[in-house]
């Protein structure tokens, strides 16, 4: 008796377990994964606010989202409610998984600034300067034009790049990059409500899909401010600006977009290299990044970017000007962004520019019975000038403007007078500012003094009158756009060059 009743304990054991397994078969042949753009589960779908992807657990499940069939690998990005439906041997199941908008606020707010020239860090770091509190990460070439001690000590919460100053070859897209894909990520998994405001120059605008589109972000989580390179924005070839090229212009746009949505979902088959997928080979101008996308990237309500002349960014088709009407292309003037500040503001982007206005005024402007007239340099130092020729030039200015100014030379940072260049300055008397300080920053605190030296994306900044002279053959010989405004704003401007002399 007692052995038959182990065996019926024994079948129904069997059973339980037969029936288990089959439940917790089907059970799992419906199961899916909800993954974040780093491939971790989420699994608070209530109050979720990261795109997600849908990883299945079978490869027989079928899977529709909103109606739609799931393309695997595809990310969801837009804010919204989604509807999972899972479906396998006739067994369904549903799950709702949602993207939320996030609480913006000031305490979830991240500043990236990543420049490369001069004038892009100066506007990045008058930006800067408004809020010591901030937090964010920094990266800039020009480590001559700031002082990073400054920096580190007035501003605790921003994140001072490993990798800040003069990279080497590839290693701006190879290292510094994958650096602010890190921070980004960091951020996002402390802070649920994380809003970026990237601030660069237009030869990286591809950093906005690099960094935020390629983890799925929506518009609404970040804004993106390009500043303008100086001369080099109107002398870039735009495909988009020549006349009878509406056609193309709607193409592109049509590409853009797809591209973008392309890019934040997912699904484009694209080469990993940075910028890569900006490359147009339809572009009659080779097969270099395709700059009409940052023109038509302005049509994004969250992109906006500033030109010192916006009116001479001429577009030729009378139906691309009409829609590029909504682009937030707009003017900027740095004189204007210096005058924002109030007095403390101005002292903390004098520290972080390494500026210091009382060495200034007792090394330099010490005189304040005459004025002051200071001669921008180049690179290299001659430009196209033999030793001999420049020296004549620089005698001929001195000549001509010694008794109404005391005349200074403030070198480009990148050419600082060499030993035998800095006695040609101080034999004529001219002496020698410091190359890392900004041309613009010193005309802020000195709004009287003039101008004249080497056409460069600085005289796009001058006050009107305050341009006493160019060196240059001719007019047409200047950077675009100084050589269109030349009628405009330079026409008593006088020319030195050697056969002048």
């Amino acid at each position: 008796m007692k052995r038959k009743i182990i065996i019926v304990i024994s079948i129904i054991v069997v059973i339980f377990l037969i029936i288990l397994c089959f439940e917790l078969r089907k059970k799992n042949t419906l199961e899916i994964k909800i993954l974040d753009a780093y491939g971790e589960e989420i699994k608070d779908y209530e109050n979720n606010k990261m795109p997600f992807t849908i990883e299945k657990k079978s490869d027989n499940q079928k899977i529709i989202v909103n109606g739609e069939e799931y393309q695997e690998g595809k990310r969801i990005y837009e804010i919204g409610e989604y509807e999972i439906k899972i479906s396998n041997n006739n067994k369904n199941s549903t799950k709702i998984v949602k993207i939320n908008k996030i609480e913006k606020n000031k305490e979830s707010e991240y500043n990236i600034y990543i420049t490369e020239e001069t004038l892009q860090t100066l506007f990045t770091n008058l930006k800067i300067a408004k809020d010591t509190n901030q937090k964010g990460f920094f990266w800039t070439k020009r480590t001559t034009t700031i002082n990073l001690n400054e920096l580190k000590d007035n501003f605790k919460n921003l994140n001072i790049s490993k990798n800040i100053g003069e990279l080497k070859g590839d290693d701006f897209k190879t290292i510094l990059i994958p650096e602010i894909k890190e921070y980004i990520k960091n951020i996002l998994k402390q802070d649920s409500n994380a809003y970026f405001h990237l601030y660069t120059e237009e030869n990286s605008f591809y950093l906005e899909l690099e960094l935020f589109g390629k983890i799925g972000l929506n518009d609404s989580r970040y804004d993106f401010t390009i500043y303008s390179n100086g001369t080099l924005s109107y002398v870039r070839e735009y495909e988009i600006t020549q006349p009878n090229k509406y056609e193309r212009f709607l193409e592109e746009k049509n590409d853009y977009f797809k591209l973008v949505d392309n890019i934040k979902s997912n699904t484009l088959d694209y080469n990993d290299y940075p910028g890569s997928y900006f490359v147009d080979e339809k572009s009659p101008f080779g097969t270099g990044i395709n700059y009409d996308y940052l023109l038509i990237s302005t049509l994004k309500d969250n992109v906006k970017y500033f030109l010192q002349y916006p009116d001479l960014f001429e577009i030729n088709d009378e139906k691309i000007s009409q829609e590029m009407k909504n682009a937030n292309i707009e003017k900027i003037v740095a004189q204007d962004e210096y005058n924002k500040l109030n007095e403390e503001e101005k002292a903390i982007f004098f520290k972080t520019i390494n500026l210091d206005k009382s060495e200034l005024d007792n090394n330099y402007f010490k005189d304040d019975k005459k004025n002051y007239l200071i001669i921008t340099g180049t690179v290299p130092f001659y430009e196209n000038y033999s030793k001999d020729e420049f020296e004549n030039i620089l005698k001929q200015i001195y000549v001509d403007y010694n008794e109404e100014y005391n005349i200074l030379y403030k070198p480009h940072p990148r050419a600082i007078p060499d030993e035998e260049q800095s006695n040609i300055l101080e034999n004529l008397g001219i002496n020698i500012l410091p190359g890392g300080i900004p041309m613009e920053a010193i005309l802020f605190i000195y709004p009287n003094v003039s101008v004249g030296g080497f056409g460069s994306s600085l005289y796009m900044s001058v006050d009107e009158n305050k341009t006493k002279f160019f060196i240059a053959n001719s007019p047409n010989e200047l950077v675009e756009p100084l050589n269109k405004l030349y009628n405009k704003l330079f026409q008593n401007v006088k020319l030195y060059n050697k056969n002048t002399l």
